[in-house]
């Protein structure tokens, strides 16, 4: 049974809700905090709508293949890192926040736009919209925009070919994505303890 609008829309702003309380509870605790955030993600959303209409226009005149698999994977991580480097963002946490607004506002858009079934908007609420929290917070710690570009297509291309083969490439790449940001961020980290550290 297809679920109303109404309750994929709850659905959706739940799983945003249950990661901003990942990032209460791992973060600042801040409500002002959260306000500044709230604020400056406008910027994030503007240079995301820009990737979401080309990738929707490209797969409408040119190619589903090419919109999903090349343009979406290419462009979006360049909003993002533009994003991050415009509103100079290098905090994790920060970015993990705006990260979460970028998944709603997809996802919310897609509904929109397509007749998700329950299968697609389950995925997109348990994989696609951490994707974009787990990403932005590797390029605010230093994380290569290259890197991310390839997490994000092999990602997309499990959307693409869709089934239990592509939810495990999909799945694959989440790790991936996450096991990215967790050495990115033990490698600054161990690199500004040694900085620290007086010379013998």
């Amino acid at each position: 049974m297809q679920l109303s609008a109404q309750a994929q829309i709850i659905a959706i702003l739940s799983a945003g809700l249950a990661l901003l309380g990942a990032w209460w509870i791992t973060g600042e605790h801040s409500f002002s905090k959260a306000k500044k955030l709230l604020l400056r993600s406008p910027l994030t959303l503007a240079l995301f709508l820009f990737a979401w209409l080309l990738e929707k226009t490209v797969g409408a005149s040119i190619s589903t293949w090419l919109a999903i698999i090349l343009i979406a994977p290419v462009t979006e991580e360049i909003a993002r890192y533009l994003a991050n480097d415009l509103l100079e963002l290098e905090s994790a946490n920060e970015v993990f926040f705006i990260g979460t607004l970028t998944g709603i506002s997809e996802t919310l858009l897609f509904l929109w736009l397509y007749d998700l079934k329950e299968p697609e908007l389950l995925f997109r609420l348990f994989y696609s919209q951490p994707m974009h929290a787990i990403l932005g917070a590797t390029l605010a710690v230093g994380g290569s925009l290259v890197r991310n570009i390839i997490i994000h297509f092999v990602f997309n291309y499990g959307i693409f070919i869709w089934g239990y083969p592509g939810i495990f490439v999909s799945v694959f790449a989440m790790t991936s994505g996450i096991s990215n940001l967790f050495f990115t961020t033990q490698t600054i980290t161990s690199d500004g303890e040694n900085a620290d550290k007086p010379e013998r």
